[in-house]
């Protein structure tokens, strides 16, 4: 019959004893039955597993790195994206001055990165992509969420303008964040770090008041 495989038998497959040759094959075997079908799928999981399990145990300060030179790509790339059609509202004539507008076109330009980005993930992995079945509705409700919050941006950037509603959008996800981590992962904990969190808090929204009060209306300008 086939093996059921665990996570110990998966962690001794990259474990330093292992010898090269054993990661290389031994993965492909894992699905071979000859009682049942569909073997060839299960040793493409447990592959793709051990792949995983041979990524983490890449250097931390590496894959520190990595992770600090993603998050300024991420916050480069966040803060544009409304740009263009901010832009296509201050500088086009007739263009209409309504944000909901702009939201089908920048959400049919998200989908279309995502595939595009997806595709290029399955070439590279030779299509042995790694998927956890668990997030998968989570991740959904996540999209729907974050959906709704980028549409009402629009809204709040063609009321409030670019310069007001970005600043007062962006706290809201450290402060929400933020309190996740305090009462629900326990990231943050400890009377200091309660007191920095608070003091970070309090000047941003001191921040945030003085954006909105120094904006121009058009009373002003006239």
């Amino acid at each position: 019959g086939t093996r059921t495989w665990t996570a110990r038998d998966v962690g001794n497959l990259t474990s330093p004893e292992t010898t090269p040759q054993s990661r290389e094959i031994f993965p492909l075997a894992l699905g071979r039955s000859e009682d049942e079908g569909g073997g060839q799928e299960h040793g493409q999981e447990a592959a793709v597993e051990v792949e995983a399990a041979q990524s983490s145990d890449q250097d931390p300060s590496s894959m520190r790195y990595l992770g600090i030179a993603a998050a300024l790509l991420a916050g480069c790339c966040y803060g544009s994206n409304f740009l263009p059609s901010t832009w296509i509202q201050k500088h086009t004539k007739g263009a209409s001055q309504d944000g909901l507008d702009y939201v089908f076109n920048q959400f049919c330009g998200i989908l279309l990165t995502s595939t595009v980005y997806l595709a290029t993930y399955c070439c590279i992995k030779r299509n042995r992509r790694f998927v956890n079945k668990q997030i998968f509705l989570p991740a959904v409700l996540s999209g729907m969420m974050w959906g709704i919050a980028q549409s009402c941006w629009f809204v709040a950037n063609a009321t409030l303008g670019y310069s007001a509603a970005f600043p007062i959008v962006l706290i809201g996800p450290g402060f929400i964040g933020s309190l996740w981590s305090i009462f629900f992962f326990k990231d943050i904990y400890g009377r200091r770090n309660y007191l920095l969190l608070a003091g970070y808090f309090c000047l941003a929204a001191a921040a945030c008041t003085c954006i909105v009060l120094s904006r121009k209306t058009d009373d002003d300008l006239s």
